[in-house]
């Protein structure tokens, strides 16, 4: 079965626009998380102004794009059979815990919110013996690290695979990106995901807000392994970042150089992700 995560700020404000949109609650959305979006998630609009939490949330949250992309991700938690974790944000869950049971059974998950974590050895052993495509901007970190062998001495239990293989998308971090939307640009990497698929076994996704649209594009279209991760995926595969504080990381891990860092890396979240 597939495994879906849902960062915390696309979780929470999907579960306020379910709120919204199909209960009919008459409830405002989260003002910082609407900014935390646009600034830090590679959710962008170019149709708004704004580029790093300086948002006016009302008129973000009544556009196309923002009411279009969370459509697009509560259907697709409703419709897919897959494992899904969602991460709400606590003063959500204080506040609106009477409908967290209702929006589960909506999407027909059960505790999505509270289970379904996969560690690092179930990753392990989902990719063990598989051709395996990496779609996140450091992957071809991950198999440098693969190929030489370092892999290895990172971590002894790290499985054999028959190949793997990565693709680069983009950053767009603080409202900016190639297109008018990240629903344009998510469609170009579904094309582009569409000339590299099919002789590969499982995908491992960590691309922020595009991560559900890729791989819902992935799971209509061919059968594969689709797993979602967040930020553990460079720790994985010996790729040594600022969140990273673990005791695991030893003199074997690499770093992420400065050419695969955007230009404006440490404004997202001080940088941990590099």
């Amino acid at each position: 079965m597939n495994y879906y995560r849902l960062g915390f700020t696309e979780s929470t404000l999907l579960f306020e626009y379910y709120l919204i949109t199909q209960l009919n609650i008459n409830i405002c959305y989260s003002a910082d998380l609407v900014n935390w979006l646009y600034s830090t998630s590679g959710f962008y609009d170019k149709n708004i102004k704004g580029s790093y939490f300086d948002f006016d949330y009302k008129e973000c949250i009544v556009t196309d794009v923002f009411n279009e992309y969370f459509k697009k991700i509560l259907d697709i938690c409703k419709r897919t059979d897959c494992q899904l974790r969602l991460n709400f944000h606590n003063h959500i869950l204080d506040k609106y815990k009477n409908y967290i049971n209702d929006f589960c059974a909506y999407i027909n998950k059960v505790d999505s919110h509270k289970s379904n974590y996969l560690f690092q050895n179930d990753i392990y052993n989902i990719i063990e013996n598989n051709n395996l495509l990496i779609i996140n901007n450091v992957g071809c970190l991950a198999k440098e690290n693969y190929d030489s062998g370092n892999i290895k001495k990172c971590f002894k239990n790290f499985p054999d695979l028959k190949s793997i293989h990565y693709l680069n998308t983009v950053y767009s971090f603080c409202n900016d990106g190639p297109d008018n939307s990240i629903l344009d640009t998510a469609n170009k990497i579904c094309k582009e995901i569409d000339t590299v698929i099919n002789d590969i076994d499982v995908v491992i996704i960590s691309n922020g807000c595009y991560s559900l649209l890729l791989a819902d594009h992935i799971n209509k279209t061919i059968n594969k392994q689709i797993v979602i991760l967040g930020g553990d995926l460079p720790f994985y595969f010996g790729i040594a970042t600022n969140r990273a504080t673990s005791t695991l990381i030893n003199e074997h891990f690499i770093s992420v150089p400065d050419e695969l860092k955007p230009n404006n890396y440490l404004k997202i979240e001080n940088g941990c992700y590099w």
